[in-house]
């Protein structure tokens, strides 16, 4: 007898069941986000570029499982359970000593009860949290690239395939008509064959025939092909090669959505460590979330003091050089490399710009110009990000406040400490994103 053995890999321990699992970890899903949001407003927020998984920490409030336990029929329960060898029954168990319970875990400093628990996420599961629910808006205008995006649309029938593309109602529909061609030549003689059998028959119960014997003989013949006529009947298949027909597929190019982000920095003289830093620290986060996100976004950078640069990667977030403030210079540079680069019926186009407010006076009315005449018109989105230490609105803000009314798709905010900067990036880019 042969020993056959069943073993079942699910995760369903004793008294526990998946669904509880999953109602738990659904549960834990929100303790998880706010840790998440609590690790990059610490000053996480280069982490997310990282390698390696993420160590992050939750209240413990919660996050007993649920699983099944026997009733119990409450009131006073004596017990002297297996293993006691110190106490008997109607014994006072004396109080530990410094008054807590023998659990062996460190008491919170802020006097709750409650200790703190790890888990580990890994650097994809880290940025999904992070980045969900965000989205860059207005992604509208699409592209005919040929090359890079295909779908497979339907191309009518093929004679030949693989068994899981087999049209069944188009194999059928030739089928049915030969199998009743093949036959009905069969089925005629059939019918001659038994209608000649019959009327013999019917000649012998008669006493018509003058030679039985040669009758009875020609009957035994007739017998013997209709058994090989119903054999051919038969024999013609069910289903046969040519009735075969398979569903046939081809790539198409399809439209592709693609956007530039033109992400621009203040790095003048008036920009202290702490300003760029801020700065950086929001850039990081934008280039992260759209690297993750969306695979046809170019992105260029350009940092400004009096004039503007586009710069790469390494040279945005690392260089040093500083000089005085002209906001218009990087406006102007960015129009020109739209011009040049990202044809307006191809791109969608964004901007966002971080600065501390400082502008010289006379510049002013020309960063509204390039506003409001260049840049707004041609842009899908544009955000401006105030860095500073005070509350105190600066002109170049008063300046790009008063065209807010006019363009809805010109967006603003304020970042004064690192806390901000998260908050203020799920504000800009949330997918349901309100006015400013």
């Amino acid at each position: 007898m042969t020993d056959y053995r069943i073993i079942d890999a699910r995760r369903n321990p004793h008294g526990k069941s998946l669904p509880n699992e999953r109602r738990y970890l659904e549960k834990q899903k929100e303790a998880m986000h706010e840790a998440v949001r609590e690790k990059i407003a610490g000053g996480g927020i280069k982490d997310l570029g990282a390698k390696g998984g993420k160590r992050l920490r939750i209240k413990v409030h919660g996050t007993d499982e649920p699983n099944i336990r026997e009733r119990s029929d409450g009131g006073v329960n004596d017990r002297v359970f297996p293993g006691n060898r110190e106490y008997s029954q109607g014994d006072r168990i004396p109080r530990p000593q410094g008054g807590g319970g023998g659990g062996g875990s460190e008491g919170s400093p802020d006097g709750e009860g409650e200790d703190d628990f790890y888990f580990e996420l890994s650097n994809a599961e880290f940025q999904e949290i992070a980045f969900e629910g965000l989205e860059i808006p207005n992604m509208v205008k699409r592209f005919l690239l040929g090359e890079d995006e295909y779908e497979l649309r339907s191309a009518g029938y093929s004679i030949d395939g693989p068994p899981n593309r087999m049209d069944a109602e188009q194999t059928l529909r030739r089928a049915i008509p030969r199998r009743i061609a093949f036959r009905l030549p069969h089925r005629r003689r059939k019918a001659e064959i038994e209608a000649e059998i019959e009327q013999l028959e019917d000649d012998l119960a008669k006493g018509s025939i003058a030679d039985p014997d040669l009758v009875r003989a020609r009957i035994e013949v007739l017998k013997k092909e209709l058994v090989g006529v119903e054999r051919k009947i038969q024999n013609v298949p069910f289903l046969d090669k040519p009735d075969l027909r398979f569903r046939r597929s081809e790539r198409e190019p399809v439209p592709v959505t693609q956007a530039v982000m033109f992400c621009m920095m203040d790095v003048s003289g008036s920009m202290m460590e702490w300003h760029k830093e801020m700065a950086k620290r929001f850039f990081l986060l934008l280039y992260l979330f759209l690297r993750r996100n969306y695979d046809r976004v170019e992105v260029v950078f350009i940092r400004h003091t009096q004039e503007a640069k586009e710069v790469d990667e390494e040279e945005f977030f690392q260089g040093r050089e500083t000089g005085g403030t002209i906001v218009s210079s990087a406006l102007k540079l960015m129009k020109e490399i739209v011009d040049d680069r990202f044809p307006l019926d191809q791109w969608n186009v964004y901007g966002c710009h971080a600065s501390d407010g400082e502008d010289w006076d006379e510049d002013l009315p020309e960063v509204q110009r390039c506003l409001s005449d260049e840049i707004m018109p041609i842009v899908q989105y544009y955000a401006y990000i105030e860095v500073k230490d005070s509350m105190q609105l600066s002109e170049l803000w008063r300046t790009l406040g008063g065209l807010m009314e006019r363009f809805k798709h010109l967006a603003m905010a304020r970042i004064t400490d690192v806390r901000e900067i998260y908050p203020v990036f799920r504000k800009l880019f949330e997918k349901d994103r309100s006015p400013s």
